[in-house]
């Protein structure tokens, strides 16, 4: 299995240096840089083969709304690349997510959906699971326990033990 890590970001705590508009964090420390004059990232990607795993790394409450959708935008082209066949959303890191940044997912997976693509989400927490059922996303975009089982979900292999479960409706 290939693996690269194709890009990485800065992770603000939740709730930490906030503006009043709650939209905008105060700058933190990447390798000695000032992430508000570099964009901070929103999502990290890997690619393992024909799957591409998008993990945000954070909620609107993290980061900018320009960032959001431009890095969402740069994720689409990243897709759009006739190899990847599939997405895995990993939300091991975001406990909640609010509108622009499921928005902006939901896009993701859309996209990739209306050219036949695969996706599946996985390590989401019950708040988001919840969510996700709300919002009628449960099928046919599965969950899965681990990043691995859904990886292997998209690539046409057993997992250990069969962990997917429907997002809800």
């Amino acid at each position: 299995m290939r693996a690269e890590v194709l890009t990485a970001g800065c992770v603000y705590p939740s709730g930490f240096g906030l503006t009043v508009s709650g939209l905008r964090p105060l700058p933190c420390q990447l390798n000695g840089k000032n992430s508000m004059n570099e964009r901070a990232k929103v999502f990290e990607l890997e690619r393992i083969d024909n799957v591409l795993v998008v993990a945000p790394l954070g909620d609107e409450s993290s980061f900018r709304y320009f960032d959001i959708h431009n890095q969402a935008n740069q994720v689409m082209r990243e897709l759009d690349e006739p190899a990847i066949r599939a997405v895995v959303v990993d939300f091991a890191i975001v406990p909640t997510l609010g509108w622009v940044m499921t928005s902006a997912i939901v896009r993701l997976v859309r996209n990739l959906d209306y050219r036949g693509g695969l996706a599946v989400y996985c390590e989401a927490s019950r708040a988001n699971l919840e969510q996700f059922s709300r919002m009628k996303l449960g099928r046919p975009w599965t969950h899965h326990l681990t990043r691995e089982a859904a990886v292997d979900s998209v690539r046409g292999m057993p997992s250990n033990g069969d962990d997917a479960v429907p997002g809800g409706e």
